[in-house]
């Protein structure tokens, strides 16, 4: 059953590197720092689409959390996923979700990004 959906555009434009440290976890961090430097607003543009996404589709805004504690990763084919701190993971298993479906796209000018929760009511 869907849970929620979420759905968040970002124009690239607006956002500044210097937000990475507030908005990026550890390893997404790493990964942005790795970057070739006109590849890092559209990455730190998407990672932020996502998460504002994902909150969307709970449905409570940030409700405590930190950007941090959500951190938008690849597998080994490119398709992004969600991890999770400890205290997000609970949060999660609380509400009884048990899938995250994630989608992301950009160009020059936007990133976008496309959140759905699955479980059991």
């Amino acid at each position: 059953m869907i849970l929620g959906i979420g759905v968040d555009i970002v124009e690239n434009e607006r956002m500044d590197e210097k937000l990475a440290e507030r908005i990026l976890g550890e390893e997404e961090l790493g990964m942005f720092r790795r970057l070739h430097p006109g590849r890092k607003i559209e990455y730190l543009a998407s990672r932020f689409a996502a998460k504002e996404a994902l909150f969307k589709a709970l449905g409570t805004g940030l409700n405590g959390f930190s950007f941090k504690e959500v951190q938008v990763l690849n597998d080994s084919h490119g398709k992004p996923f969600f991890s999770f701190s400890e205290r997000m993971r609970e949060f999660l298993e609380d509400r009884k979700i048990w899938a995250i479906h994630l989608s992301m796209s950009h160009e020059r000018k936007y990133s976008i990004a496309l959140v759905i929760l699955e479980g059991k009511e």
